[in-house]
């Protein structure tokens, strides 16, 4: 429906410009425009790849420190459990 509106609109009161000199400024600008908006969008799109970037980090930040608690506690249970300590040795060779 909003798109209807739009399309009533632009039919209703866009008319083509039939001077060359103005349509060549209207392309320019035109084309201005969508560098202008382009540089726009890839800062954005940089913005958003460094702030995931930074989280990505912070998951592999905290990812590791699981997994240096996770071998802590099983070094602890091996101290407990011999039987536990060979079964692992026998499974890293």
């Amino acid at each position: 429906m909003r798109d209807k509106l739009w399309r009533m609109a632009y039919d209703r009161y866009h008319t083509q410009e039939t001077d060359p000199e103005k349509r060549k400024e209207n392309e320019e600008r035109y084309h201005a425009l969508v560098k202008m908006l382009a540089a726009v969008e890839r800062q954005n799109l940089l913005q958003d790849i460094e702030e995931k970037k930074l989280l990505n980090c912070d998951a592999d930040f905290e990812s590791f420190i699981d997994g240096l608690e996770g071998a802590m506690m099983l070094l602890a249970e091996m101290s407990k459990y011999p039987e536990i300590k060979q079964i692992i040795e026998e499974n890293m060779k």
